[in-house]
């Protein structure tokens, strides 16, 4: 695996661990640069998560947001990291925060529970926005797999 480029790496690794999950609804296509990987929500209050893998990083789409990552450590330290992030967003120990002003989002945060507290592991918001709209917090997540976090506490 060590001289795969990251889609081939990505989707190996994937393909496995799906593979031993059946529970867990998604679909592989190939897009432009790249290969991308849809995970539909749990339900109406749940999130959608998608992963578009090009040669030189991978885009986790999260509801309405999306986070760049990039292999510094390595395509397979990348491709092990992400699935263990996909694998928590995919139960209730993470979260889906999103803040709107009337009826748009305007900035939202993943956050991960460990059984305590909310922690915010990334966040990302709009530049422009309506200041003057009505404030309002909308909060979305999966429960396709069991939490592990909150189980460590």
């Amino acid at each position: 695996m060590a001289n795969m480029n990251l889609p081939e790496s990505f989707q190996r690794y994937g393909t496995a661990i799906l593979a031993k999950n059946p529970e867990i609804a998604h679909q592989w296509s190939t897009a432009s640069d790249g290969l991308r990987l849809s995970m539909p929500s749990s339900g109406p209050n749940g999130f959608d998560i998608e992963c578009e893998i090009a040669a030189e990083a991978i885009t986790l789409c999260w509801g309405n947001w999306h986070t760049r990552f990039e292999p510094t450590a390595g395509n397979d330290a990348l491709v092990e990291s992400l699935f263990g992030l996909i694998r928590d967003m995919l139960s209730p120990d993470m979260r889906l925060r999103e803040f709107r002003a009337g009826s748009t989002p305007y900035r939202g945060h993943l956050q991960s529970f460990d059984g305590t507290c909310w922690s915010t592991e990334q966040e990302m918001s709009l530049i422009f926005w309506n200041y003057f709209g009505r404030r309002s917090v909308q909060t979305y997540s999966n429960a396709i797999l069991p939490g592990r976090m909150s189980k460590v506490k």
